[in-house]
């Protein structure tokens, strides 16, 4: 019997899939496919974290210099997820 989490991990897996093949259909190029990917992965993990890079950076598994280097790359205002409550 497959655990919650090989069930989830393969539910995951088969969405990437999709998703890749429409990417693919759409003729988008794999840099700017990742680039939009780590954006949007950014923006949640900050609204998540509500605007905090410490906590945005542990959500996604790098480090604070890092991020914080992304967010000025990607023009991200983090003060805009603070005032959300």
């Amino acid at each position: 019997m497959k655990t919650e989490s090989r069930k989830s991990e393969e539910n995951i897996r088969e969405t990437l899939e999709r998703i890749i093949e429409q990417v693919m259909d759409a003729g988008l190029y794999w840099p700017e496919v990742c680039s939009e990917i780590e954006r949007i992965f950014i923006l949640k993990s900050l609204s998540r974290s509500r605007g905090f890079i410490n906590q945005a950076a542990a959500i996604m598994g790098m480090h604070r210099n890092t991020i914080a280097a992304k967010i000025q790359e990607y023009d991200i205002d983090c003060r805009a997820f603070r005032k959300k409550a």
